[in-house]
């Protein structure tokens, strides 16, 4: 059972966000997950970016027009992944990925890591509902960086390309949190991505990191991408130290 006082925490940081994003005005339903609640683990650690979920089309607009006339600007459509704004010097990320009628703990139930599994609900200009998943308590307990049972399911059905992304989100969430990486998760990944993955489903996987993590969020991790290509680094890595110069990029280790 979680403390609670670490439920008080995450209440109150979920009514801060509100009030800075929104400033409590927002009578439309949005779901604050993830990333945002990286100070309630860890106490002065920056928010990155603020990653919001709606209902449907209608509300992802509304949503957005919201933010503009609040003075948001729109840095990016990185369709079908997400809209990028940015207001007051803080990024926003609106998925395109409807929740429809799904609960919170349903959208909790779609990320990769057990520690970002954190989220709060917003109706009608207040916060009516916040979740931290037993995952995610049980990660914070450990201290330690774990791939959610669902997520591993969904590997395991789909051979999704995002588990090369996921390796390197394990090996990120471990130094910002000051954590470890659960190794049983992380070697159980690479058996999946070796054993059961495609050749084909491999270099998908790799073009998903470099679309995703490389040129959208400007990370790279070049030891991750020689052990997903045995050692050998694609062209797609040379093109970019060529023309954008990758020694810039932060690395991080999985």
């Amino acid at each position: 059972m979680m403390p609670l006082f670490f439920k008080t925490r995450v209440q109150i940081h979920a009514e801060r966000v509100f009030k800075e994003v929104f400033q409590g005005e927002y009578e439309g339903e949005v779901l604050l997950c993830g990333g945002a609640f990286k100070p309630v683990l860890k106490p002065g650690l920056p928010i990155n970016d603020f990653d919001l979920w709606v209902r449907n089309r209608k509300e992802r607009e509304r949503l957005v027009r919201f933010l503009l006339q609040r003075g948001a600007s729109l840095v990016r459509d990185f369709h079908p992944f997400c809209l990028k704004l940015r207001l007051d010097g803080r990024i926003i990320e609106i998925t395109y990925h409807n929740v429809n009628d799904g609960a919170l703990a349903d959208v909790l139930n779609t990320f990769d890591l057990a520690v970002c599994s954190i989220g709060a609900r917003y109706q009608n200009g207040k916060l009516v509902e916040t979740l931290v998943a037993p995952e995610c308590r049980d990660s914070v307990r450990r201290r330690s960086i774990q791939v959610l049972p669902a997520y591993q399911c969904f590997l395991e059905a789909t051979h999704a390309p995002s588990l090369i992304r996921t390796l390197h989100r394990m090996g990120q969430q471990a130094v910002e949190l000051g954590y470890e990486v659960d190794t049983t998760h992380e070697h159980l990944l690479w058996r999946m991505f070796w054993n059961d993955y495609s050749e084909e489903e491999r270099r998908i996987a790799v073009d998903l990191y470099f679309e995703t993590m490389v040129h959208y969020k400007g990370h790279c991790d070049e030891r991750l991408v020689r052990r997903a290509t045995v050692g050998g680094i694609p062209a797609a890595i040379r093109d970019q130290k060529d023309h954008h110069n990758l020694g810039h990029l932060t690395p991080r280790h999985a």
